[in-house]
């Protein structure tokens, strides 16, 4: 199950005269500044590559990790596309350069391995328009008499050395079922959902048996799944778990951080002298805090053992698990206690059946709302749990994987689809962005500002229809999201001469504009952030001298969750000609919403 991770790292011999040298003359030779640093996570290229430590600069010249991070983002989608089995351990090979202790260098790709994947991929760039880049000529690269590494495949007739070797390096590889690296968007949820066992479980032991792992859970450990039969089953069963241990096949030969031995012993030593609030009511025994943490398991039967599929460690036990609607064993107990509860409470049938008909209307009435909260609000919290990731990262690893670099409509399009189909973010959207197009291509606008990038959405929509010459500036207050967009942003390939990204409040920034960045009058403004700020900021445009006679500003989602003192204010000023663009909630049907478009007059 290792044999792609061993061939990234079994290097065939030097040839005798080559000593440790790295043959790297082609792509120019480590420089004395050359370090040994750990792959960073936001290196999503290499997540599961089966080492954590590159050289930096690496083979493709770039001095940080940051820019290897930021220029190795663009060859995402050509990993997803299949076209090679060694694709992804070609370009680690250069953007990450593999790290032994044994080299003072870093080891190049074989030709070899760049001759096989280019020709698998050039056919499928093609189709995109992409040719085969110089920075990977093939000719570049050492041949196999050379150390370098060798293509999947080319590992046969390896010497005693080289296996030894390849031993030795066992214990750096991450066991596949504990990598979570290879997760894609939607993945965890997935494979969740069609797993045949889920259990939510803290471990009693762990220990080795033969090429195995074998874990044991505590008691108190719950079924989530069971595909041996429905949520009355599992209750009837409670707690307890039919299969005494769960088996991490060939975990001897590879490491799970989760079960990393150093780790457990160390929460032991800082659980040791803590006592667990909850007292077991057999016996009035007090159980101690049980080391290693909360993990959630994915399983399936194999020959008489449950063999884990995946482990992911969860960082939020207490949600996952009081969650009262994330599994059957849950809705059936919610179930139970709904119905002691009414009989607690002598609530006649007749009553009861007295406002079955208002819940109908008002749930018919007011359907999409409920859907909108399900999506926006139920779908993240339950989604957060099992990723670890915030929607908003999740959102940009489905564009990364889902678009074109450098294609502005395609990275729009699969944004459209995710939020429409996977998860509810309140972007601007296809339907009302059209406005935005309209109103743009009209203006023609040099200089436009944007207050709430959120995730760049409709920064690259602003920013594809903007005039030759003309610049957006770009306002976003929280940090996460702004690090998102400005991904999203360089993905969609705007530079920081079209687009520049202000991290900070907005009331902030407005009135530093002038001093700061410049501007003596904004043509265009487009607010899609806080709606009680709409007013603030709005007043401060004009206080500060920032609009013009003929500035046009349209700020979105005015009727719904809406903006009363905003549109309040255009009215009674005198100040604007304004409209409503009568449109519906983004990615949702039946909610009335509208965008709002001024033209300023000026100050009177």
């Amino acid at each position: 199950m290792f044999v792609f991770l061993f061939s990234l790292l079994a290097l065939p011999l030097a040839a005798p005269h080559a000593g440790n040298s790295v043959a790297l003359a082609p792509l120019g030779q480590p420089s004395l500044r050359s370090v040994c640093k750990p792959i960073p996570s936001t290196l999503s290229l290499c997540h599961g590559i089966g080492y954590r430590r590159m050289w930096i600069p690496n083979l493709l010249g770039h001095d940080s990790l940051r820019e290897a991070q930021q220029q190795s983002a663009a060859w995402l989608p050509l990993v997803s596309k299949l076209c090679h089995g060694d694709t992804k351990k070609f370009l680690c090979s250069l953007f990450a350069p593999v790290c032994l202790p044994e080299l003072s260098g870093p080891v190049s790709p074989c030709r070899s391995l760049c001759e096989a994947v280019r020709d698998g991929c050039v056919p499928v760039m093609s189709a995109f328009g992409f040719p085969w880049p110089e920075m990977f000529n093939c000719s570049r690269f050492p041949r196999g008499t050379e150390l370098c590494i060798p293509a999947t495949g080319a590992l046969e007739g390896r010497t005693e050395e080289e296996v030894r070797h390849e031993e030795a390096l066992k214990g750096s590889i991450i066991c596949d079922v504990c990598s979570l690296a290879a997760e894609g968007e939607g993945d965890i949820q997935e494979n969740f959902c069609h797993s045949p066992y889920a259990l939510k479980m803290r471990l009693d032991s762990v220990s080795t048996v033969g090429r195995d792992r074998q874990l044991v859970p505590q008691a108190r450990s719950r079924i989530l799944r069971w595909a041996g039969g429905g949520a009355e089953r599992v209750q009837e069963f409670g707690s307890a778990i039919a299969y005494g241990a769960l088996w991490l096949q060939e975990g001897s030969s590879c490491i799970c951080p989760g079960l990393d031995a150093g780790r457990i012993k160390a929460d032991a030593e800082s659980a040791e002298g803590q006592l667990d609030r909850k007292q077991i009511k057999d016996g009035g025994k007090v159980e101690k805090a049980t080391p290693g943490g909360w993990f959630l398991s994915l399983a399936q039967a194999e020959e008489g053992r449950l063999v884990l599929t995946r482990l992911y460690i969860d960082r939020h036990p207490s949600l996952c698990i009081s969650a009262p609607s994330l599994n059957k064993v849950s809705l059936f107990s919610a179930h139970r206690l709904l119905h002691s509860g009414l009989q607690k409470r002598m609530v006649s049938g007749a009553i009861a059946l007295a406002f079955l008909p208002l819940l109908l209307t008002l749930i018919i009435r007011y359907r999409y709302y409920f859907v909108l909260f399900y999506r926006a609000v139920l779908v993240r919290i339950w989604k957060d749990c099992i990723t670890g990731l915030s929607r908003e990262e999740r959102a940009y690893q489905y564009v990364l994987t889902h678009s074109t670099p450098g294609d502005p409509d395609s990275i729009l399009d699969a944004f459209d689809f995710w939020c429409s189909k996977v998860e509810y973010i309140s972007n601007i959207g296809p339907k009302k962005g059209k406005i935005l197009d309209r109103m743009l291509m009209e203006q023609s606008p040099i200089t436009v500002l944007e207050l709430g990038a959120h995730c760049g959405y409709s920064t690259i929509r602003i920013a594809r229809a903007l005039p030759l010459g003309g610049r957006l500036y770009s306002i976003e207050m929280d940090q996460t999201n702004a690090a998102i967009a400005e991904k999203i942003i360089r993905l969609a390939g705007f530079d920081d001469d079209t687009v520049e990204l202000i991290v900070n409040p907005s009331d902030e920034v407005i009135p530093r504009l002038r001093s700061d960045y410049n501007l003596e009058r904004v043509d265009f403004v487009f607010m899609d952030h806080w709606k009680k700020c709409y007013l603030p900021d709005l007043q401060m445009l004009e206080e500060c001298g920032l609009l013009g006679k003929g500035s046009v500003i349209l700020a979105d989602n005015v009727l719904f969750p809406g903006a009363p003192k905003f549109l309040r204010y255009i009215r009674k000023s005198g100040l604007y000609e304004w409209k409503i663009h009568r449109a519906t909630l983004e990615y949702s049907k039946g909610i009335r919403d509208g965008m709002a478009e001024l033209v300023f007059q000026g100050i009177k």
